[in-house]
């Protein structure tokens, strides 16, 4: 997938989402279920008003989805009232989700005025940006809020209505989510997730995943994850994912899967694709890294239990020498709708590997 990497501020921040470089304003508005975050760049105001949003209908009515960049990090206070990421170096420990996290979001979002030619229409910074909020860890939905006197859900609906930077409260209330001294909890944004645009096109990456660093004692084993079998692996000479080289590639696709050829065809970004009932609608997963990942499939925004009636699957290619390749079951399923998948590693020092597809229009056909 393309992205257009900018520097922002002394931070480190990894690139989330496909456009060009976006104007910068003194000041921010967020919106997110009853509350309102006013963020004069790196100032957070809490305000417990309800707001309306009026404009958030108007990203992508026509199709067009380019024109918003964004720069991301979770980020955690020290005891010394230092902040650094969430997996820094300078972390000696992994935070203990037992005794709940306090966690903050750091967003730089950009507005672009013109991006990718005449084609596109421009997006106004005032449209504004709906994005859901989800945490995952080792296949467990990890409930969360934004505040530690709200109620802990699975989902946070936001609206950025403006370019600038904002910093989000996530508390992780006390969690079980079994016994690890070393695990990545996944703060994954969906921007615009319900959106299935009017002229058939098909979209960029729209998500941003980052993580943080935990452990925990508990006792709770219970996930949603399906273990990859022997038989979801493409093995032997794997000399092409989707036509590109395998050499330093690690990538996450959906498609139609040809098995004389052996590789998946990638679904095409900028068309309907018709899936049929005969049609292999699969997953493929490829990674030089010999770590765990746990894969994700979205469908309209929305996570599904696509692996076997489970949320996640849990795959590893062994250090390149498989591929993981996973027929979807579209049955009870029709019509269009938006598809995605994401892959997030499990192991610390494979972080930068998290990765995933860009997001279809898929017409499942009975």
């Amino acid at each position: 997938m393309k992205k257009v990497v900018t520097i922002l501020t002394a931070l480190t921040l990894a690139l989330g989402m496909t456009a060009c470089a976006g104007k910068n304003d003194s000041s921010s508005t967020l919106k997110a279920a009853d509350v309102t975050v006013a963020a004069p760049l790196g100032n957070v105001q809490v305000s417990n008003e309800e707001t309306s949003d009026n404009n958030s209908d108007k990203f992508g009515e026509s199709g067009d989805i380019t024109g918003f960049v964004c720069g991301y990090n979770v980020l955690y206070q020290t005891e010394n009232g230092g902040v650094i990421s969430a997996i820094s170096e300078q972390m000696t420990k992994p935070l203990n989700i037992n005794e709940g996290l306090d966690l903050t979001l750091f967003i730089n979002a950009g507005f672009a005025e013109d991006c990718l030619g005449s084609e596109y229409e421009s997006l106004a910074a005032e449209d504004g940006i709906k994005a859901d909020v989800r945490l995952f860890c080792n296949g467990k939905v990890v409930k969360h809020s934004l505040d530690k006197n709200e109620q802990a859900t699975e989902k946070t609906t936001m609206t950025l209505t403006s370019d600038g930077e904002f910093e989000i409260p996530i508390y992780v209330p006390p969690t079980d989510i079994g016994s690890t001294d070393s695990a990545l909890l996944w703060v994954c944004v969906e921007f615009v997730p319900d959106y299935i645009p009017d002229s058939g096109k098909g979209e960029v990456s729209l998500s941003i995943m980052r993580p943080a660093w935990v452990s925990s004692s508990g006792t709770n084993e219970e996930a949603s994850v399906y273990e990859a079998q022997d038989s979801d692996y493409v093995t032997g000479d794997i000399v092409t994912f989707n036509g590109y080289n395998t050499d330093d590639l690690f990538a996450v696709e959906m498609g139609n899967y040809d098995a004389d050829l052996r590789r998946l065809e990638a679904l095409a970004a900028w068309e309907t694709t018709t899936v049929t009932a005969d049609s292999d609608f699969a997953v493929t997963a490829y990674f030089k890294s010999d770590k765990d990942y746990y894969l994700a499939v979205l469908r309209d925004g929305q996570p599904v239990n696509a692996f076997n009636g489970k949320m996640f699957m849990k795959v590893n290619c062994q250090g390149g020498k498989r591929m993981v390749k996973y027929s979807l079951d579209t049955d009870d399923v029709s019509g269009e709708h938006a598809y995605s998948v994401i892959a997030l590693p499990a192991d610390k020092d494979d972080v930068l590997n998290a990765t995933e597809s860009k997001r279809y229009l898929v017409n499942i056909a009975r």
